[in-house]
């Protein structure tokens, strides 16, 4: 995400210098050859149309401004200090203290992937593996509601088969 809201910012300066080029190659290449400008309103619109992409991606995601600190404790979690947590939560902190000096954890955090270990943490220190999995997993499944409207479907379907002419339902 930290990629895509720097070249956000690289597309809107482009536009300001009339360049459509990275975002926009095939516009660019046709107002070039044709030697055309394009309208100042629409330029304008393309340009608030990027700021609002920008904006809406920090009201998306507000724990990008202090993602570097969050990926470290996430892929570092052993070499961290408590000041770095995102969290001012002070009940977390103190399991975050007890998950450092968990000699079962450290031993754990070496032998699995980053999000096995957030997993299995789970089980000992939820407040503080949850605050992990957020960043790790960061869009909450919709199996279930997806199970929920199809199963709607479903009844619905099987109601409408049964209609007939002289029905009164």
């Amino acid at each position: 995400m930290t990629t895509f809201k720097m070249k956000l910012h690289l597309w809107h300066s482009k536009l300001e210098c009339e360049t459509f080029a990275p975002p926009f190659p095939n516009p660019n290449t046709f107002l070039d050859e044709d030697d055309l400008r394009i309208d100042a309103d629409i330029l304008d619109i393309i340009k608030q149309h990027v700021l609002i992409l920008h904006t809406e991606i920090l009201r998306y995601f507000p724990d990008l401004q202090n993602f570097e600190k969050v990926h470290n404790i996430i892929t570092r979690p052993f070499a961290i200090s408590v000041v770095d947590l995102p969290s001012e939560d002070y009940v977390i902190q103190e399991r975050f203290i007890n998950l450092l000096n968990d000699g079962d954890a450290k031993h754990a955090f070496l032998n699995m992937c980053c999000s096995e270990f957030w997993i299995e943490m789970t089980q000992s220190y939820p407040d503080v593996a949850k605050c992990a999995l957020k960043f790790v997993v960061p869009f909450e499944t919709t199996y279930e509601y997806e199970m929920a409207f199809a199963n709607l479907l479903s009844i619905q379907a099987k109601a409408r088969s049964k209609l007939d002419e002289g029905s009164n339902y």
